[in-house]
């Protein structure tokens, strides 16, 4: 996939604070993506690469919300020349100072990028998005329907589906927050099926993704293992002269034991992040999750009653009276 004209090239667009860049950091895997609550962050045309083994295999480009499209339509329903509708409109000198978000968006769709349009599934369709959706078909590329209900409702994905038969060649329902790999390959194979021209090229990519994604998987499998293994070949012990230093000793060592389960998890944590590419260590976990990995309360989460709890506790205090009592003459190691 070194010849760059095959490699597939998505305009994401949509409304300010739709979820256009929530979307990009979800299929790009990127959450360095400047997501903000604020309507109209992204001002400027942002190029998302795609990358497998350090080849651009996708393109993904994040675009400013549309400021003026009932100007910008009505100049593309009077346009009469050959050249690709986009390219006419961000060619026409002027333009740019007049229509610099219309100009942004239209960019990529002058150079063939197919569309990804973003909604938001639970608010209603408005004229605003009737003459976007008209902008794009009249632009004459490939065109995909994502619905995003960004409260998880949905309550309007039958209007928004209705509107979407006419203008758009695919419709998806697709949230950003809770989509699984699963669901970007069946955007990604949508996505390809729209666009004749990119049939192998979308083939390829979507095979070296998942590829990927396996690679992944197993990497992850090994780091687990590999920090049980660390944590059972682990051995703290303290030597004591009398019955009355045991329990001082066994504190100690047990500390010692929750400090390396500790110092385990985080290097754990830092290899997953970095094969999920997650940037920021920021989990979005439930607060419990949080919490340190010795308490009761992390545990019930996991589905551990009470009775397992108390077993384990005795157990693991079992085992390190053992390893003390058994090695009395020892220096800690």
């Amino acid at each position: 996939m070194s010849d760059k004209s095959v490699i597939p090239t998505f305009a994401i667009v949509g409304q300010p604070n739709e979820g256009k860049t929530s979307i990009i950091a979800t299929l790009a895997e990127d959450d360095r993506a400047p997501i903000s609550p604020r309507p109209g962050t992204t001002r400027r045309l942002v190029r998302y690469p795609i990358r497998v083994d350090d080849e651009e295999i996708m393109v993904l480009f994040d675009t400013p919300g549309f400021e003026n499209p009932g100007a910008c339509l009505e100049w593309l329903q009077t346009y009469k020349g050959d050249e690709n509708p986009a390219k006419a409109f961000v060619s026409v000198h002027g333009h740019k100072e007049r229509y610099p978000e219309e100009c942004e968006i239209l960019q990529p769709l002058a150079q063939s990028a197919a569309v990804i349009y973003v909604v938001d599934g639970d608010r209603k369709p408005r004229e605003l998005d009737r003459q976007e959706a008209e902008i794009l078909r009249l632009c004459g590329v490939a065109r995909i329907g994502v619905i995003n209900s960004k409260r998880g409702h949905g309550k309007h994905v039958p209007e928004w589906t209705k509107l979407m038969l006419k203008d758009f060649n695919i419709r998806r329902e697709f949230n950003a927050c809770t989509t699984v790999f699963a669901d970007r390959i069946d955007l990604f194979q949508a996505a390809g099926s729209i666009v004749s021209d990119w049939t192998d090229s979308m083939g390829k990519t979507i095979n070296a993704l998942k590829s990927n994604w396996e690679e992944r998987l197993e990497k992850s499998a090994d780091f687990i293992l590999d920090g049980i293994e660390d944590i059972i070949k682990f051995r703290a012990t303290e030597h004591f002269e009398s019955d009355s230093d045991k329990e001082a000793a066994m504190d100690k060592t047990k500390k010692e034991v929750e400090e390396k389960v500790r110092a385990t998890e985080k290097t754990f944590r830092v290899k997953i992040r970095k094969i999920f590419r997650h940037h920021d260590d920021h989990w979005d976990l439930p607060p419990k999750l949080e919490d340190d990995i010795f308490s009761g309360e992390v545990w019930k989460l996991f589905g551990l009653s009470k009775t397992n709890l108390v077993i384990g506790a005795t157990l693991a205090g079992a085992s390190l009276t053992v390893l003390i009592d058994t090695q009395p003459s020892h220096r800690k190691a």
